[in-house]
């Protein structure tokens, strides 16, 4: 009987370390896992905020379940046991939610990053985009769906707006990272394989 091999995942080999709270970045780093990458998540102190998020406004018995969700499949690290100098030697990819602010003058600062690691990819997914004064949090969903013009196609047209359920535009928002991250990473990839079976 012939052996059946089960080919590797398509982002096998792939490294990312995110750095980011919330859902739209941990749900772009369970996406990656979910296609093989190494996702090792560096909770910041006090732990990631949707640990104790309540769902359904259901009363919490221990961790919460949306963090549960958006954590599957990673490696999960505290801080001081991923120093951020070795982390960011390790990944191909960083994940993370904090606004420029917030990172300037460190390693995770661009223009720092485009220096010593030219080849590392930074995604920063925040609220209201990385050159805002704060990066927003899960409450925000609301306000990003009034922003964004979602509740003008939501509810009866004499009646009030009414918010899609649960953080859609977070969600999309993780989705659409994830999909930016995939596309960084195999298309060089491809490219490079081309390359090699013509030569």
């Amino acid at each position: 009987m012939s052996e059946i091999r089960t080919p590797p995942p398509p982002l096998a080999g792939l490294r990312v370390i995110e750095l980011g709270v919330g859902i739209a970045v941990p749900y772009a780093g369970r996406l990656l896992a979910m296609l093989g990458a190494t996702v090792v998540k560096v909770e910041p102190e006090g732990g990631d905020p949707a640990r104790s998020c309540a769902v359904d406004d259901a009363p919490l018995t221990g961790i919460s379940p949306l963090y549960l969700h958006l954590n599957a499949g990673k490696h999960n690290v505290a801080p001081e046991h991923a120093p951020l100098d070795a982390a960011l030697g390790w990944a191909d990819m960083v994940l993370d939610s904090r606004v420029r602010a917030q990172i300037a003058g460190t390693a995770l600062d661009p223009d720092s990053l485009r220096g010593a690691r030219p080849i590392l990819t930074l995604a920063s997914v925040t609220a209201w985009g990385f050159e805002a004064d704060e990066p927003g949090e899960i409450g925000d969903e609301l306000l990003v769906q009034a922003v964004a013009g979602v509740t003008t196609l939501t509810g009866d047209p004499d009646a009030a707006p009414l918010r899609l359920a649960g953080w859609q535009t977070q969600y999309l928002a993780g989705a659409y990272t994830a999909a930016a991250v995939i596309t960084a990473f195999l298309v060089p990839h491809r490219a490079a394989h081309r390359e090699k079976g013509s030569s």
